[in-house]
C-alpha cells in the first residue's frame, strides 16, 4: 500500500533543492565584466579574466577626433564583447545632423574606421553594437559615410604600378573622409592578388596608400602587400582571380 503522504525529510530535501537550484542561477558570472566612460555615454561589456578601463583619447590614431580607448589588461579585447553608446537628445544633431549612426573601431590595419555591426534606436540616443576583436579605439559617427571618388580606381593602379620588393600578394580597400580628417571604411575588398593573380600570405605586411580630393571629400585607397622571397620570373603580380589564405 503506498502512504498516502511523503515523510518530512523527503519533503525537506526537495525544498532545498530546488532553492538551491534557484540561488546557483542567481549567482554573478565571475567572468562577465562591465566598464563605463567617465562621461557616462560609453559602456561595454564582455566575458574575460581581466577588468576593463575606458578613457577618451584624440591622438594621430583618432585623427585627431575624440574618441574612447578600451583597454583590458592593458591590451585590446581580442575576445566577444559588447558596446553601448547613449547620447543627449541634442548631442548627436549637433555634431553630425540628422542621420542615422553607428560605432566606428579604428583599424590601423587599412587606415580608417571600420564600422560594427549596430544598432540604433533613435528615440532613446541609444546605439548597440557588436565590437571588432582586437579594435580599440571607437566613436559614433554617420552610418553611411558616402560613396568613394570615380577617381578610385586611378589611385588604385598607381599604388599597384610600385609593389614594394618581396610582394607575393596583396589586398586593397578604399575610405572616405565626407568633411574632414577621419577616414571611414567603405570598401575592404576593393581588389587582391599576388604571384599569378593568387593571394599569398607573407612573412610581414607593409602598407602604402595614396588620396585624392573631390566634391569637398577626401578619398584613401590603401594597399596591404605581403612580403616574403618575391614572385617568379612566370608568376608577376596581377588581380586575376581571387584566392585567400
Amino acid at each position: 500500500m503506498i502512504p498516502s503522504r511523503l515523510p518530512h525529510a523527503v519533503v525537506l530535501v526537495s525544498v532545498a533543492i530546488a532553492v538551491g537550484s534557484l540561488a546557483v542561477g542567481a549567482l554573478p558570472d565571475p567572468d562577465r565584466h562591465r566598464a563605463v566612460s567617465d562621461d557616462g555615454r560609453l559602456a561595454v561589456e564582455w566575458r574575460g579574466s581581466d577588468g576593463a578601463s575606458i578613457a577618451r583619447v584624440s591622438d594621430a590614431r583618432t585623427d585627431g577626433f575624440t574618441a574612447y580607448l578600451i583597454l583590458s589588461g592593458g591590451l585590446p579585447i581580442h575576445g566577444a564583447f559588447t558596446l553601448t553608446f547613449s547620447s543627449a537628445s541634442d548631442w548627436a544633431p549637433s555634431r553630425f545632423g540628422d542621420v542615422p549612426l553607428a560605432l566606428w573601431g579604428y583599424d590601423p590595419s587599412v587606415l580608417a574606421w571600420r564600422r560594427a555591426s549596430s544598432v540604433e534606436d533613435a528615440s532613446t540616443g541609444m546605439i548597440e553594437a557588436e565590437g571588432i576583436p582586437g579594435i580599440d579605439r571607437w566613436m559614433p559617427a554617420p552610418r553611411d559615410p558616402g560613396e568613394s571618388s570615380p577617381q578610385t580606381p586611378v589611385l588604385l593602379d598607381a599604388l599597384l604600378s610600385f609593389p614594394p620588393p618581396g610582394a607575393v600578394g596583396f589586398t586593397a580597400s578604399a575610405a572616405v573622409a565626407p568633411d574632414a580628417d577621419a577616414f571611414f571604411l567603405v570598401d575592404d575588398s576593393l581588389a587582391n592578388g599576388g604571384c599569378g593573380g593568387l593571394f599569398h600570405p607573407g612573412r610581414e605586411r607593409t602598407l602604402t596608400s595614396r588620396e585624392v580630393v573631390s566634391d569637398d571629400r577626401s578619398t584613401r585607397v590603401t594597399v596591404a602587400w605581403e612580403l616574403a622571397d618575391g614572385c617568379a620570373e612566370n608568376q608577376p603580380l596581377s588581380t586575376r582571380g581571387v584566392a585567400r589564405p
